[in-house]
């Protein structure tokens, strides 16, 4: 039982691993598409402005959508 527990934690271990150098070499491929001075641009006075944003998870076949509506002031 010991030695099946061992080898769990090193395929967890290298699992993570893994997925952290994954992440780090998708954060850095984004910033160099992203440009580095994005932000929020208020609407003229009196206007609204809705903000989207989707993401697809086709493993788990799911989705994730969020909107924010804000006026001139950000509220």
């Amino acid at each position: 039982m010991l030695d099946l527990q061992i080898f769990c934690w090193e395929d967890v271990g290298f699992w993570l691993f893994e997925i952290q150098e994954a992440h780090d070499k998708l954060r850095v491929e984004m910033s160099r598409r992203l440009p580095q001075d994005q932000h929020w641009h208020p609407p003229e006075l009196g206007l609204l402005k809705l903000n989207v944003d989707a993401a697809i998870n086709t493993y788990s076949n799911s989705i994730g959508i969020a909107a924010v509506i804000r006026d001139g002031e950000g509220r």
